[in-house]
């Protein structure tokens, strides 16, 4: 396996390895792009950030594969081939809608904040009880609504709910909020006139309205 005659001490087929990667994560970024080109501000930075958090988990698992076929057992990496494509198919059919739910919060407990600073703002979110700046800042509008919501309109709150959570675009998070995997809006129990209230908060603002049953 004979050395190309350059600076760079590498072999003929890393040289094309390193091309067909360097390929690939163009064609990967211009994808990216493409596909959300049409969505909020707020839905592309959480569908370009889960897409590219499960590229990078499947590259970096095919790569540990790789390097086992090189440096450790050809054995051991062909029985770990079919584990790998099971892990990279559920990454692609599962793990984006996961990651994406998971950016889609972050991100837009950022959004409300008002600083746009999104990476110190991601690493603040990631932290539990981290403060992030700006709070003071946050501006909800609120649609006018009847005085009170009284025991008829609770009960149509809970029931359409319960359809929003019956459809499989809906997926309910640990704290029983609904998010829509395909929009990222979020459906949440709320309060108005000190009686609890389903509200909406859709990807770029937040809102109540008696379209919601308040």
């Amino acid at each position: 396996m004979e050395t190309l005659p350059t600076m760079f001490n590498i072999t003929e087929e890393q040289a094309l390895a390193l091309g067909v990667i360097g390929t690939l994560a163009v064609a990967l970024i211009v994808l990216i792009s493409l596909v959300t080109k049409d969505n909020s501000p707020a839905k592309q930075r959480a569908q370009r950030l889960a897409i590219a958090t499960r590229s990078a988990a499947t590259l970096l698992i095919g790569t540990a594969v790789g390097l086992i076929y090189v440096f450790i057992d050809t054995h051991l990496a062909s029985f770990l081939v079919f584990p790998f494509l099971a892990i990279a198919g559920y990454l692609h059919l599962v793990g984006t809608a996961m990651l994406y739910r998971f950016y889609s919060t972050r991100i837009t407990s950022v959004e409300k904040s008002g600083d746009r600073n999104l990476v110190r703002d991601l690493i603040h979110a990631f932290i539990k009880d981290a403060e992030i700046p700006g709070n003071d800042k946050i501006t909800i509008k609120l649609v006018k609504g009847p005085e009170r919501i009284d025991a008829e309109t609770r009960e149509h709150q809970a029931a359409f709910r319960d359809k929003l959570k019956a459809l499989p675009h809906f997926q309910e998070t640990f704290e029983e909020d609904l998010i829509n995997l395909i929009t990222g809006d979020r459906v949440f129990w709320s309060e108005y006139a000190g009686e609890p209230c389903l509200a909406i908060q859709v990807s770029d603002c937040f809102y109540s309205s008696t379209g919601m049953g308040c």
